[in-house]
């Protein structure tokens, strides 16, 4: 019967072990369809909530009811903003990193206390007819005007609490300070709905007002600009930037987001210069040589966008005496008639430093002057007379330390000059031509009285090309260079190898004797090779003659190139217990091979009978070059590291960001997820970009984290690919950067990834650029 099935089930799935009891289950999940199955647990996350945001309000409240997992996905922002955008209802807040379900909340206390105006505040906001009036109809107003005043002096004395709780120690609190910018406000949108009645200093958390407000910009270059920002008057907007590592379209983006969608009165630019030129960024001074540049033009056009009319007073103010030369009227001529504004400069006819902003300004006299509309007067002496104070201290240090410069100027040039001569006189002398020895000298000691150096370089060039045998310079030259790496190789064997088989002997081992011929046999053996090839070069060289041949004993050397073979096949395992710099003669001898026979070729006569043998090892030689290169791919770290040795590099900026990874390419790009999966730190040279892992390790009773870099990789900016990822419902503030073996998807904090795209693609123009002109 169907009792008895059930209980001989029951009774023999309890003396099943797990792998019987998986086997059973794995044969009723092929053989029983699935009827009723949860979509959420086996569709992807963002399909589930593309189901659930065709769900009107009230359908998506009882599928929160169903169970947990529902209810953590029909109450998702990304479901509820779109319902709430569409009736116009903002978020009066920036909803915090960890907050959940604020913009279901907010409709739901939208839906519960709709804005309704009393008649007669409708009379007067609409000027509509008159109503007949309730009795009790003023009092409920009256009652409900006070309700609101006691909830908004509850909410602010509340949010000095949670300010005091979460402030640190050193930070002031004030939004000058920078703890205001993660964007904390009050959440009122549970109770108030009426922004008319909340206070000023809520509806514009950052200064700006309902009028239009004030934009000044203040260069870093500018002394003690924290007394400027704590000098500026109330409605002022301050936007603060870096003068190195920041491109023009940086600025207009700051401008822009100051702002936030009003027009300025006014702008005004504090930076230093002169009574001819602006100088506004690095790179850019601003003068009448660059003004009609496209880029410089392009900002000045721009910027005329977030003023108000010329009608309505609206000008600019540049904080620079211009108006004190006829150079400096013509900058503030073509700007003029370049964007339709008014521009006002002072005169500069009070001395001192900054002392002129004090002096007349150009313009209607008339109007008041352009320091009183943005600072206060009290506070903006007190910082000129700091800045005074400060360019003095600045002289006198100058003024002391102007002659220990000039020493160590000359001291630096002597050292060069005199290990440049050393070389070149020793090179020379080991050649046999003293001549040619005294004659460099003679000229290098010449160009450290003021002559040129490229003179005297010139000169021995000349005397160069006098010489009659130039194929016994180059073997000679190719001798002292094979001796240098011998010797090398020999510091490898003599400060490694002998004391650790010493240690072996006396019962004192370091290294097991496995390990010593595992990490040594190959550059032992390396030493044996190339000192047969130095012998045989030695004797060739000790019987020279014009019709002497190098080309045969190339040949024979480079049938015998296995061994350095096996050293690349070991490098990984070598370079962790040897010092690296040392192996890095074997993995560069094989290039300069290649080089020197070029050069040895090219002045061996054609009838010359090493000519043939020659072209043959240069062949031998190129073929096992390239086959070291492709050993080599393996080991890209010393290659990326070897890359970051260069001269006339500098930094341009840094960015932290969050290394993506993607689910799958065969999802469309707005509904594609990304995976963190760690933190990198992005440097940006000249030249190059440097990529590293970033780790943050913290320590009780530290406040300061220890953060620490991994390398990864390095790319030249010429072989860099930058492609933009547009913004999406998964994915905020992301780019692509594609290298020539390595790519990574990377995610900015907040509004960086502008600044850091702008700077990051200025790099690499200028980079191309210089390459073309170079080329």
């Amino acid at each position: 019967t169907d009792k008895q099935r059930k209980q001989f089930l029951h009774w023999i799935l309890t003396k099943c072990n797990k792998s019987q009891l998986r086997f059973a289950e794995k044969w009723f999940v092929e053989n029983t369809p699935l009827t009723k199955v949860d979509f959420t647990t086996l569709l992807p996350r963002f399909i589930s909530l593309y189901i659930f945001s065709f769900l009107n309000p009230k359908d998506l409240c009882a599928a929160a009811q169903v169970n947990w997992h529902w209810k953590f996905l029909t109450e998702q922002d990304c479901v509820w903003m779109p319902k709430c955008i569409k009736l116009g209802w903002f978020l009066p807040y920036t909803p915090e990193k960890n907050e959940y379900s604020a913009w279901k909340q907010y409709y739901i206390a939208c839906a519960m206390n709709l804005d309704c105006l009393a008649p007669r505040k409708a009379v007067e906001c609409y000027e509509t007819l008159n109503d007949p009036k309730m009795e009790n109809e003023d009092q409920e107003e009256r009652i409900r005007a006070k309700y609101l005043r006691k909830i908004i002096r509850e909410k602010l004395v509340l949010q000095k609490k949670e300010l005091l709780k979460a402030r640190p120690p050193w930070i002031s609190g004030t939004q000058n300070s920078g703890f205001n910018k993660s964007g904390f406000q009050p959440n009122l949108s549970h109770t108030v709905r009426d922004k008319a009645k909340l206070p000023e200093r809520l509806l514009y958390p950052n200064g700006m007002h309902s009028l239009q407000p004030h934009l000044v910009l203040i260069s870093s270059h500018v002394p003690a600009n924290e007394m400027i920002l704590s000098s500026l008057k109330p409605g002022v907007v301050p936007v603060l930037y870096e003068h190195c590592g920041t491109t023009l379209d940086c600025l207009l983006y700051y401008i822009e987001k100051a702002l936030d969608g009003q027009k300025a009165k006014s702008i005004g630019i504090i930076s230093d210069g002169d009574s001819r030129e602006i100088n506004l960024l690095q790179g850019y001074r601003i003068s009448t040589m660059n003004l009609l540049k496209p880029e410089v033009r392009a900002f000045w056009e721009k910027l005329r966008n977030y003023i108000s009319s010329p009608e309505e007073g609206s000008h600019i103010n540049i904080f620079v005496p211009l108006a004190a030369s006829e150079t400096g009227m013509e900058v503030l001529s073509q700007l003029s008639h370049l964007t339709g504004v008014l521009f006002r400069a002072p005169t500069g006819i009070a001395t001192g430093s900054y002392q002129h902003i004090l002096s007349e300004w150009l313009g209607n006299q008339k109007d008041s002057p352009p320091p009183s509309l943005y600072f206060t007067e009290e506070k903006f002496q007190i910082w000129l007379r700091f800045t005074e104070l400060l360019e003095d201290a600045l002289k006198a240090v100058k003024k002391k330390l102007r002659p220990y410069f000039c020493d160590l100027k000359k001291n630096i040039a002597g050292k060069i000059l005199g290990q440049i001569m050393f070389e070149t006189v020793s090179w020379c002398e080991l050649q046999d031509n003293r001549r040619i020895a005294q004659a460099f000298a003679d000229g290098l000691v010449e160009a450290s009285r003021g002559n040129h150096v490229s003179e005297a370089c010139c000169f021995y060039g000349k005397l160069l090309e006098d010489t009659a045998d130039r194929r016994k310079i180059l073997a000679g030259e190719l001798m002292l260079s094979e001796k240098e790496y011998m010797d090398s190789l020999e510091i490898i064997r003599d400060v490694y190898v002998k004391p650790l088989k010493a240690a072996l002997a006396s019962n004192r081992a370091i290294l097991s004797y496995a390990s010593v011929q595992l990490i040594f046999s190959d550059i032992l053996n390396i030493l044996q090779l190339n000192r047969c090839f130095f012998d045989e070069l030695t004797e060739r060289l000790k019987e020279w003659s014009p019709a002497q041949n190098l080309g045969d004993v190339f040949i024979k050397f480079g049938q015998q190139l296995q061994t350095y073979t096996n050293f690349y096949n070991n490098y990984a395992v070598i370079l962790k217990t040897i010092d690296k710099e040392l192996l890095l003669c074997p993995s560069k001898r094989v290039e300069a091979y290649v080089t020197l026979l070029y050069a040895l070729r090219l002045h061996t006569p054609p009838e010359h009978t090493d000519r043939e043998d020659l072209s043959a090892a240069i062949k031998q030689m190129k073929q096992y070059k390239d086959y070291l290169e492709q050993v080599c791919q393996l080991c890209s770290f010393w290659y990326d590291n070897l890359q970051l040795l260069k001269a006339n590099r500098y930094l341009i900026r840094t960015q932290d960001v969050a290394q993506l990874s993607k689910y799958s390419e065969r999802v469309d790009l707005p509904f594609r997820i990304y995976q963190h999966t760690c933190n990198l730190s992005l440097f940006l040279f000249n030249d190059i970009l440097v990529i590293s892992q970033r780790s943050i390790s913290y320590k009780p009773f530290q406040r300061i984290p220890k953060t620490t870099h991994h390398f990864l990789s390095v790319v030249t900016l010429l072989q860099l690919l930058v492609e933009d990822i547009p913004d999406s419902k998964y994915i905020k503030n992301a780019f692509h950067l594609r290298g020539p073996r390595c790519q990574w998807i990377c995610s900015t904090e907040d509004d960086d990834k502008f600044i850091w795209l702008s700077v990051l693609q200025g790099a690499i123009r200028c980079s191309i650029e210089e390459d073309v002109n170079c080329s």
